[in-house]
């Protein structure tokens, strides 16, 4: 096939069959390992990346390429760790302090960071951010136009 796009007969043969199709790609789109982009892991059906400092997950999931997207739960193992010592620079000594807001948030340059609070966990916090604050944000990646299109028809 080449530079050329993908056929349409191609893109649909590879679609999940049934009227729904383009909700049950959306539904399960994240769910596997291999779908999240890179710097972001797969944890509880979200693609968790590390947000830039001082903005809000909703932000930092759409300059990744993706959508905020609500963990099914919370993770049994602190993201900002892991995601540090897979994509950025792991400090020395990293401190972990108390549960403070929605999601986990890293401060660079301190060497510590504050768990996330699992009572506060609903969409409303996409929006929220803290100067200080690197946030581990739940995102979902999003299919791109061409497919979405040719799922739709």
């Amino acid at each position: 096939l080449g530079e050329e796009p993908w056929p349409d007969w191609i893109l649909r043969e590879m679609a999940w069959p049934g009227s729904d199709a383009l909700a049950t790609v959306s539904a399960v789109i994240a769910s596997g390992a291999d779908v999240c982009p890179a710097a972001s892991m797969p944890d509880q059906g979200s693609c968790w990346l590390l947000g830039p400092t001082g903005s809000a997950c909703s932000t930092a999931c759409r300059s990744a390429g993706m959508r905020f997207r609500r963990p099914l739960s919370c993770p049994a193992q602190n993201v900002a760790p892991r995601l540090l010592r897979a994509f950025h620079s792991m400090p020395e000594y990293l401190a972990r302090q108390h549960p403070w807001a929605s999601f986990e948030c890293y401060v660079p340059g301190e060497g510590r960071y504050h768990e996330a609070d699992a009572r506060l966990s609903d969409d409303a916090w996409a929006e929220w951010s803290y100067p200080n604050c690197a946030l581990a944000c739940p995102c979902s990646p999003v299919l791109a136009p061409a497919v979405r299109s040719v799922l739709a028809a």
